[in-house]
């Protein structure tokens, strides 16, 4: 097992591994904690993963449990979307409706505006071209904060508002347990659901 660029590591100098551990950071003179792994070898040495530093963390999180608890832990397989019959539909906030139609219909016109300027004048204005581009790049950036969720007997769906395309599709004999997160505080707070799966994945 290769850790880093240079350390590498045998299955048979691994003691046990903590799955789900709170990892020391250190910045300047502060010292906080982040979400990870710990992986404890025979020579009472440590070697700390950090959640932050992997896109893919569950798939380290689900190899490890299979390796060294004898588990066979597996995703689960693609389902096709449309044999899913909704039982419960979920409405998303008519506020965040409102705004991502506006937002949308902003960034749709100063776009079209773009191109008609660009066609009839061969000349790209910089203006509409920041307003535009700046619209959808924010668009984006909030992309991951706008879900909502629908159900089925066997399955949870996760939808977003902005984009459609993009659904995420839970077996409910796969998740474990749901916790809840605040991240901010005063007027920024925010309170997010995650679901937990039997193969460690979070959603």
């Amino acid at each position: 097992m290769r850790v880093g660029l240079f350390k590498t590591y045998s299955y048979n100098d691994i003691l046990s591994v903590e799955l789900y551990s709170s990892i020391p950071s250190k910045f300047m003179f502060f010292i906080f904690y982040e979400k990870g792994l710990t992986i404890h070898l025979k020579n009472n040495k440590k070697i700390h993963l950090k959640e932050t530093y992997y896109s893919n963390f569950w798939k380290i999180r689900m190899y490890l449990d299979n390796k060294f608890n004898k588990k066979q832990l597996q995703e689960s397989k693609p389902v096709d979307k449309n044999r899913i019959n909704i039982t419960n539909k979920t409405i998303a906030t008519p506020f965040y409706i409102f705004g991502n139609r506006i937002l949308m219909s902003i960034a749709v016109i100063a776009t079209f505006i773009l191109l008609i300027d660009l066609c009839t004048t061969s000349y790209l204005n910089p203006g509409y071209f920041i307003f535009s581009t700046g619209t959808f790049l924010f668009l984006l950036l909030f992309t991951t904060q706008m879900d909502y969720i629908e159900s089925s007997k066997n399955y949870i769906i996760i939808k977003n508002l902005i984009n459609p395309f993009v659904k995420k599709i839970i077996p409910t004999k796969d998740i474990t347990h749901t916790s809840k997160e605040t991240v901010g505080g005063g007027k920024n707070k925010r309170t997010f659901i995650i679901i937990h799966t039997i193969y460690h994945k979070k959603f």
